[in-house]
């Protein structure tokens, strides 16, 4: 009998009006990111995942051969649903310099606001996609959305390329969230309190780059 104590009604609704394998598929991975964001991954099972939904414990393996293909199903919808929201916080001004900020801002905002998303895909245990490895930087959109961005910045003379401004800025905005997640912001400053001078921070250094010296650091 299955276990219904937890199940969100319209899951079961969702299944009963569920027709063809890609959009039954698309529920189970709906279901199961639900599961990450309540209880974290750790918790995720294929048999706790049937319970969720109401269906039988062997009704989730005729769409997803394990947990693992699972997972990796839920990091894609979180990966494309993350450069959209950078890619329409970007869109919402033409000015190079306010699409740069409105990219960092809802960057930051959403690993604050969806922890167990942004630890899906970036934690410290996650393999680099497949597709990014066998497509190179072109399959990954948050990285696209990025490079977009800074594309547009103004580019002084004798600046570093956009592939090297956007790996500083990733790497800063990556390094304030991990530093977050992990409860090591301990010394007077929350991430909240970083947003704003961060990206003033990377902005003059990003525009201000002709004044670096020509000699490389060692």
């Amino acid at each position: 009998m299955t276990d219904r104590a937890d199940l969100p009604s319209d899951y079961a609704q969702r299944w009963h009006d569920t027709r063809g394998y890609d959009a039954t598929r698309e529920l189970l991975r709906d279901a199961a990111h639900d599961m990450i964001r309540q209880r974290g991954l750790d918790e995720l099972s294929m048999r706790g995942l049937a319970a969720h939904v109401g269906v039988s414990a062997m009704a989730a393996y005729r769409y997803f051969s394990g947990k693992d293909t699972l997972v990796e199903e839920v990091r894609r919808h979180v990966r494309r649903t993350f450069a959209a929201r950078l890619t329409a916080a970007a869109d919402t001004t033409t000015d190079p310099v306010e699409r740069f900020r409105a990219l960092c801002v809802t960057y930051l905002e959403y690993a604050r606001a969806n922890e167990q998303d942004y630890r899906l895909m970036f934690g410290a245990d996650v393999p680099p996609p497949a597709d990014v490895l066998e497509g190179g930087a072109r399959e990954a959109p948050a990285w696209q959305a990025l490079l977009r961005v800074i594309g547009d910045l103004p580019t002084p003379d004798r600046a570093l390329g956009d592939v090297e401004r956007a790996h500083l800025v990733w790497a800063t905005l990556h390094g304030i969230v991990m530093l977050h997640l992990s409860q090591r912001l301990v010394f007077g400053l929350s991430i909240a309190n970083l947003v704003e001078p961060s990206i003033d921070f990377l902005l003059r250094a990003l525009m201000n780059s002709a004044s670096w010296p020509d000699t490389e650091i060692r």
